[in-house]
């Protein structure tokens, strides 16, 4: 068991010690000498290594020396292995992608399931906890189809667009990575816990914190920068203006990722951040075809004519529609389609006189035999 993985542990495992901090203890020296140098508790030198650190101060740094004075980092480290969790820290991440030229690497790395290949194309899916029917249903539909083309799915394993996107990949049978702002026994939120048990056993959940960390809220941040870090595009379901999908977005960009984003409702809340994006240059996604395209693969089906196109968009939509009435909302969730081809599906059999609307609600017009 190496002192040096082991040292890293245990630095980790003292309360508020987070990505920033940690990079700065360990700048210019091994972790068996951070260990040391915070046992010391020499206040002038310590402020001197976390000067650029909010909330460093004497009565911190006195708690983090007892602690320190109370554990032996290889319990720690034992403590995990035996428990089935993996840990990564030190110059078996530092050599590898993405971590060797990121500008924020985490340090240390636990993690319950599968190791994450290189090799494997990779796209992180992000978007606000309070979606609409239609953000979850594009969602699952770009999980599902991803995970069919061989697309590592990345995300948060948060309620809303991250779950479903997840949820959807896994159940298509591919390969998904969680990564948590908290400890890998500290299942969160609550209404994802078996989708989080079942990424830990037939997928990845990755964190930066040891067992037994609570989901603080700063966490949350840091832990979106490793989303963007894994994933080779960054693609925006729904989102507010502001929010952790747009720290996200913030991230991929200093990562040089792609971006994309799902075109919505410019009266929609929930599509506010994503419809910026696409004022402000994102890539338009409205199909897996639109994501294995800018991932350089082949696109997932060949494309029919246009003649072909229309004509299958047509019987689709009124396959889909029936002959009872329903609202844009429930065909979204029906069909699983984009609202760009709802929208302009609706308005060429509006025009041709196939489909009436009133009040929201659109009505397939039986045809009528004349009889002979």
């Amino acid at each position: 068991m190496s002192a040096e993985l082991a040292h890293l542990v245990g630095l980790a495992h003292l309360d508020d010690m987070g990505p920033t901090r940690l990079a700065a203890v360990l700048r210019d020296r091994s972790a068996v000498e951070a260990v040391q140098l915070l046992r010391r508790c020499d206040h002038r030198v310590l402020h001197a290594v976390f000067e650029n650190c909010r909330g460093i101060d004497e009565a911190k740094l006195s708690t983090w020396a007892t602690r320190l004075a109370q554990i032996d980092p290889h319990s720690v480290l034992r403590q995990h292995l035996d428990r089935g969790v993996a840990v990564d820290g030190g110059d078996t991440l530092a050599t590898l992608e993405p971590w060797c030229s990121d500008p924020e690497p985490p340090r240390l790395l636990f993690r319950l399931g599968r190791a994450v290949r290189d090799s494997m194309p990779t796209v992180g899916i992000v978007g606000t906890r309070r979606c609409t029917a239609y953000g979850r249903a594009v969602a699952g539909q770009l999980g599902r189809d991803l995970a069919r083309a061989g697309v590592v799915v990345v995300s948060g394993v948060a309620a809303g667009i991250d779950g479903a996107a997840q949820r959807a990949a896994a159940d298509a049978g591919g390969h998904v990575v969680g990564v948590v702002a908290g400890g890998l026994d500290r299942p969160y939120p609550r209404v994802n816990e078996d989708l989080w048990h079942r990424l830990a056993e037939t997928g990845t959940l990755l964190s930066e914190y040891p067992l037994g960390s609570d989901p603080k809220k700063w966490r949350f941040p840091a832990r979106n920068r490793l989303i963007a870090a894994l994933s080779d595009m960054v693609i925006v379901v729904e989102s507010p203006e502001q929010g952790g999908s747009m720290y996200t977005v913030e991230a991929g960009l200093e990562r040089d990722r792609p971006v994309g984003a799902v075109p919505g409702p410019v009266t929609a809340p929930t599509s506010v951040g994503p419809n910026k994006l696409l004022v402000e240059g994102a890539i338009p996604i409205r199909d897996v075809d639109d994501v294995l395209v800018v991932l350089g693969h082949e696109r997932s089906t060949a494309r029919r004519s246009t003649a072909e196109e229309a004509a299958h968009r047509v019987q689709w939509l009124l396959d889909a529609l029936g002959y009872e009435a329903a609202t844009i909302d429930e065909l979204l969730l029906r069909t699983g389609a984009t609202l760009p081809e709802l929208t302009t599906g609706l308005g060429t059999l509006t025009a041709e006189g196939r489909v009436v609307e009133t009040g929201g609600w659109y009505e397939q017009v039986p045809v009528v035999s004349s009889g002979a």
